[in-house]
């Protein structure tokens, strides 16, 4: 059996040690939400570590009857909802029960049947295996505190133990054995980045007009535009992919580079003829709507049939995490510069990136 396995587990000790060593983070968020001591939020985290270290029978028991893989995503499953509970507490005894009892569980079952996996599956390459696997919990340690810090900002503490909610969740489920196909990192890079800024002209358009005091209805009226041309946008650009001699990897990019070049103009655009927002609207219109469509025609080309339910569910993932990202980003640059300019430059700038980051993808 290959070492590629490992990287499975590397996940769940990723997740795991990296939320775990981290919770440390939210003490002072829940210090001054419910007006607690520093004691009082030491057991949150304290209930989570000796939760998923004293169920080591149990999940021993378990693993033997159900098999480790089960037992791995009840867990995930488990200390995921245990998380989205937690950001809803009322008070500190309510966390320490959701997000230490439960959510120690979950990780408890999470944690050694990862543990106890490797030495199972490896024999020639079992130290080594071993060690790939728990370089995730290091490897957490460090981009989930970088992670955490900036959602907590951004976000405040109980949005932040959704995603990580989420991500506990999702990453265990993940087909690993994907991500050692370059052009399928390479789409969901570019998934990714184009996601991020998709939604940024929907939702700052209004606002933008209203500062540079175009009228309203106007506005309403390019926002209809857009929805209106991706409407006939995503059936055009369907039945041009179905065309022999059209190449959907260059339809993709050629829609995603457009896009983003436009939403770079909106600044420029004279506010004296603000008519020449409905030249924007069928541009993005178009833009998005052949974006939409074309990015999973290019997903099933790289995946291929056989591997195409697990491979949309990660690319579902990434471009969810960016939709989450991506306006708060956006409305934080706004805040920080004092406009909108720089807003759609740069998120303008990223939406043509990730067009340009497909241009080596039928080479890879």
């Amino acid at each position: 059996m290959g070492l590629g396995r490992s990287d499975g587990f590397f996940l769940c000790f990723f997740t795991v040690d990296g939320i775990t060593y981290n919770t440390g983070l939210l003490n002072p968020y829940l210090m001054t939400e419910f007006s607690a001591t520093q004691s009082e939020v030491s057991w949150v985290n304290s209930l989570l570590t000796g939760f998923y270290l004293l169920l080591g029978p149990l999940t021993a028991a378990l693993s033997n009857a159900y098999g480790f893989r089960s037992v791995c995503i009840a867990g995930s499953i488990m200390a995921g909802s245990a998380f989205i509970l937690s950001s809803f507490s009322p008070n500190i005894i309510f966390l320490y029960f959701t997000y230490g009892v439960v959510g120690g569980t979950g990780f408890g079952f999470i944690y050694m049947s990862s543990m106890f996996a490797p030495s199972m599956y490896f024999k020639k390459w079992r130290s080594l295996a071993m060690g790939i696997a728990m370089s995730g919990c290091g490897s957490g340690m460090l981009v989930v505190a970088v992670l955490n810090t900036f959602l907590l900002e951004f976000l405040a503490w109980r949005k932040t133990l959704i995603v990580n909610a989420v991500v506990n969740i999702v990453i265990s489920m993940f087909d690993m054995s994907l991500f050692r196909s370059p052009s399928f990192c390479v789409l969901n890079l570019a998934s990714f980045l184009s996601l991020l800024a998709f939604y940024v002209p929907f939702m700052f358009l209004p606002s933008y007009g209203a500062s540079k005091e175009i009228d309203t209805k106007l506005i309403a009226l390019v926002m209809s535009g857009i929805g209106g041309v991706d409407t006939i946008s995503r059936i055009l650009m369907g039945w041009l992919a179905d065309r022999r001699w059209m190449d959907h990897t260059h339809l993709l990019i050629i829609c995603t580079v457009f896009g983003g070049v436009a939403t770079m103009l909106i600044p420029v655009i004279p506010t004296h003829i603000p008519h020449l927002l409905f030249m924007y609207s069928i541009g993005y219109g178009a833009s998005v709507g052949g974006t939409a469509s074309l990015f999973h025609v290019v997903l099933l080309n790289v995946t291929g049939p056989e591997h195409l339910t697990r491979g949309f569910g990660i690319y579902i993932f990434f471009q969810g995490l960016a939709s989450l990202l991506g306006t708060p980003a956006a409305g934080a640059l706004s805040d920080l510069t004092g406009s909108f300019s720089a807003t759609f430059y740069t998120f303008g700038a990223i939406y043509t990136l990730s067009g340009l980051l497909l241009l080596p993808l039928n080479r890879l």
